[in-house]
């Protein structure tokens, strides 16, 4: 890990956070927040002319609700964990690869 930078749900300087993370030549982005600034960051990454490999937890999981959003998260990883219940059952769902708009796989 070569930075730790930080958030809002309604970001006032999100570009300037991402050039920070950007600036410190990172093999990939590891977004670990919730959903919403993920929405604005496509526009940024190309004017920032940055395209990092990224990947997401469970931010992603609604973006199905929003075609802008899911176009938004091309180019994205999106994973969530397993939790074994304390009734023994696993609790799992699924680890998407990106894709783009019209749900081809990218990359």
């Amino acid at each position: 890990m070569l930075i730790e930078a930080y958030t809002t749900q309604v970001p006032d300087d999100l570009e300037g956070v991402l050039r920070k993370i950007r600036d410190q030549r990172p093999d990939c982005l590891a977004y670990l927040g919730y959903g919403y600034p993920t929405i604005l960051m496509a526009p940024m990454f190309r004017s920032l002319g940055w395209d990092p490999p990224r990947i997401m937890t469970s931010a992603f999981q609604f973006c199905y609700a929003k075609p802008e959003w899911m176009a938004a998260l091309e180019g994205w990883y999106g994973s969530i964990r397993c939790v074994r219940t304390t009734r023994g059952s696993d609790r799992c769902s699924t680890a998407s690869r990106p894709t783009s708009a019209s749900g081809a796989t990218t990359r």
